[in-house]
């Protein structure tokens, strides 16, 4: 049986599309979600045309759901420890990265489940459209998308490309920059 949170599906819903339509359109046939906190959006946008399906989250986050698919792993993401012996289509993390303190830890659980072909989708606010709203507790650090795409570019990946959504379902509403990038491969690492 799982808990359905009724506002679970509003939340980015742009991101969870975009995922839809590269793995639609490109014949991908597995998603990595880090932080994906309730599965609703995997179940709603994902699930009915793909199987494998692995959510990552914090044990207290898992523990409040169990869906009738795919695969849940409860693991702190800044201890960068998660390692399940496999890569995937797609390794998405929406609206996560905000609220960690070690964003390299993200990175290097990211890069150990990717290969050449894996495309990575990160999404966050961006900062300059938070401005004047009272502050998130919960986010660590916000980025605008130039930092953003810095830290990516820092970090070895390759951004090709960024979508800015709003996003109208908050109490104050933001935008919201997604990047879909690759990690840089060298010497076939």
């Amino acid at each position: 049986m799982y808990r359905c949170d009724t506002d679970a599906c509003i939340w980015q819903v742009p991101v969870y599309r975009a995922v839809r339509v590269n793995l639609v359109g490109n014949g991908l046939t597995s998603v990595l979600d880090l932080g994906c906190g309730n599965p609703q959006k995997l179940r709603a946008f994902i699930w009915p045309f793909i199987d494998d399906i692995v959510g990552v989250d914090l044990p207290d986050v898992i523990k409040r759901f169990e869906m009738p698919f795919g695969r849940w792993v409860e693991e702190d993401l800044e201890k960068g420890d998660l390692n399940l012996n496999r890569t995937f289509d797609i390794v998405m993390c929406a609206d996560v990265i905000e609220h960690l303190n070690r964003v390299d830890k993200l990175f290097d659980v990211i890069k150990r489940h990717s290969n050449e072909e894996t495309l990575v989708v990160i999404s966050t606010p961006d900062k300059r459209s938070t401005v004047g709203h009272p502050k998130n507790k919960s986010h660590v650090k916000e980025y605008t998308e130039d930092e953003m795409r810095s830290l990516l570019e820092k970090a070895r990946f390759i951004v090709e490309k960024v979508d800015h959504h709003y996003e109208p379902n908050a109490t104050l509403s933001y935008v919201d920059n997604v990047f879909v990038c690759r990690k840089e491969i060298k010497n076939g690492k």
